[in-house]
């Protein structure tokens, strides 16, 4: 029997952790296993000592993608005893590496946890989408792309069934972060579009961060997106001669405005030169250390290959919108500290230590004209003294390119904080929004990429990771879209946290003792918490230990 608990974003978007016992191997682990990162829903777990399962018993993790809502208690777990595998990309890998780094060093925790880390790199043997990779008899996963971040993937995991006449196999997709971007409409820059859940699939665990709403056509269009892009910067930077503020995550959304704001520039701005004939630059920079140190992982990684020779996850058409003619510039665009063409001069501050640029004052000072800056939420990093420093010019502007929690200053930034202040405001968060809309999330499910109806099984969906609000509608959306659609459904559920029995298709009883059979030590260790934090003390001395050797 395999059977699923949903531990993390039962009642939010944040903290995925899905929960897995696959009994006739004995085999416990995690789809995700991510940190409680803010929002208005009271949650099961936001923090590792919530969560009901005994992290020496988790044998492995696959892991859909590196945002923290979905890997970032894995330092954690792994301090209380997990020594498992972590399945991942290369580059879900390395973007984990560097902002679990970054976590780490916030929270105060010991930053050699990540050294412990176990990682079977999925793509690092002959490699492509939907490749089967065993985890044990009965038991197998495939990965398939998704294009919500670079290395991300939708988690397709089968599993036979000893019960039935043929021990035939069943299967459930995980989805992880469902991305925007789909064959013939891959309207943001970086990525492919999304590969669908297989015909055959008979559950699917659907995030719905935005399962109530849909976008504007105008907003899922790269040329108006970049056109409505150099309207601002036009405006603010040329007719004004302000400052374009751009507060902006570090992963992915950084390095899609890098390559938006270079389209926009060279698209549409005039080559013009000084009194003594030489080029007249467009100076502007990324002041992100984070966001640098993920931009040199996309010049590696945006350009894996299958073991066809296919590309992995860049979008075919990202160089002629750049106005590129090889991978090699592109690849400088993310990697260098300076990229220089006629028009402009790109400079990302914090990376050469040799630069006279190294705060915001620096940056004004040498008119830098257009400023990407992190953190995303404007409650952290450069963009708080950027703030400061511009927002009383009315020559000035800021761009909104990301969601806002409630209790972030970014979200103040639209209503109070910049109520008083003279900079104009420009919310383009929905022409970057990385998350799938209703829409998209109900083509996600229903497309069954033209296979016949007599080849696709009916699906029980399981919907988490969204507001109740966003998940009501997405359900009622697709009750409203099956009549319509190849792909059957048999039941939809909102996700809780009780097992399910994915053979036999229903709940178990809801008790609190006969989930797992515990040993005698481990009964011994849930006893108290002193146990608990003995153990994690004697990890932590056997580390210091170990590194002084």
């Amino acid at each position: 029997m395999l059977k699923v608990n949903f531990v993390g974003a039962v009642n939010g978007v944040s903290g995925s952790c899905s929960w897995l016992h696959h009994t006739d191997s004995d085999i416990q682990f995690l789809v995700d296993c991510g940190a409680y990162q803010g929002g208005d829903e009271p949650q099961r777990v936001e923090k590792f000592e919530d969560f009901p399962f005994d992290a020496e018993q988790i044998s492995f993790i696959l892991l859909t993608h590196a945002h923290l809502d979905h890997c970032g208690l894995i330092p954690t777990l792994i301090e209380y005893g997990f020594t498992g595998k972590v399945y991942a990309t290369k580059a879900t890998k390395e973007i984990v590496e560097v902002m679990l780094l970054d976590s780490l060093k916030i929270s105060g925790m010991d930053q050699c946890l990540l050294k412990e880390i176990s990682w079977f790199l999925i793509d690092e043997q002959p490699f492509k989408w939907g490749k089967t990779i065993s985890l044990s008899d009965g038991l197998k996963f495939t990965y398939l792309r998704s294009s919500h971040i670079l290395g991300a993937a939708h988690i397709s995991l089968s599993w036979k069934t000893p019960n039935s006449p043929d021990s035939k196999w069943k299967t459930i997709l995980f989805s992880g972060d469902i991305g925007v971007n789909v064959d013939g409409a891959e309207y943001l820059p970086l990525l492919k579009s999304e590969h669908y859940p297989f015909p055959q699939t008979d559950y699917m665990v659907i995030e719905s961060t935005y399962g109530s709403r849909n976008r504007e056509p105008t907003v899922k269009s790269k040329d108006n997106r970049i056109a409505e892009l150099w309207k601002v910067i036009n405006n603010v930077c040329i007719n004004n001669d302000g400052t374009l503020l751009v507060p902006a995550f570090s992963l992915h959304r950084t390095q899609e405005l890098i390559c938006d704001i270079w389209a926009a520039i060279e698209k549409n701005m005039p080559p013009t030169h000084d009194e003594n004939n030489k080029p007249k630059r467009f100076p502007w920079c990324v002041h992100s250390p984070l966001g640098n140190k993920i931009s040199t992982i996309y010049s590696d990684r945006l350009f894996d290959k299958t073991s066809t020779g296919k590309g992995m996850y860049i979008n075919e058409s990202l160089l002629q919108t750049l106005g590129f003619d090889d991978y090699s510039k592109l690849k400088d665009l993310f990697e260098k500290d300076n990229n220089v063409s006629e028009r402009q001069i790109l400079r990302k501050i914090g990376t050469n230590q040799k630069s006279s640029i190294k705060t915001p004052e620096d940056v004004i000072r040498k008119r830098h004209k257009i400023i990407i800056a992190s953190s995303g939420m404007c409650n952290a990093g450069p963009v708080v003294d950027y703030l400061d420093l511009l927002s009383d010019n009315s020559n000035n502007a800021i761009i909104i390119t990301g969601y806002q929690a409630k209790e972030a200053n970014g979200s103040s930034t639209l209503t109070q904080r910049m109520k008083n202040s003279k900079a104009s405001i420009f919310d383009f968060s929905s022409y970057y929004s990385a998350h799938a809309d209703q829409s998209g999330l109900v083509d996600f499910v229903l497309n069954t990429q033209n296979t016949e109806q007599s080849n696709c099984n009916p699906v029980t969906i399981f919907i988490n990771h969204g507001s109740d609000d966003s998940k009501a509608g997405l359900k009622n959306k697709l009750i409203e879209g099956v009549d319509l659609s190849k792909r059957k459904i048999k039941d939809i559920y909102l996700a809780s946290s009780q097992w399910f029995d994915l053979d036999a298709g229903t709940y178990l009883p809801d008790t609190s003792d006969d989930t797992l059979t515990l040993s005698l030590d481990q009964k011994i260790d849930l006893l108290g918490n002193e146990l608990k934090e003995i153990k994690i003390m004697l990890r932590r001395l056997l580390r210091k230990t170990t590194l002084k050797k």
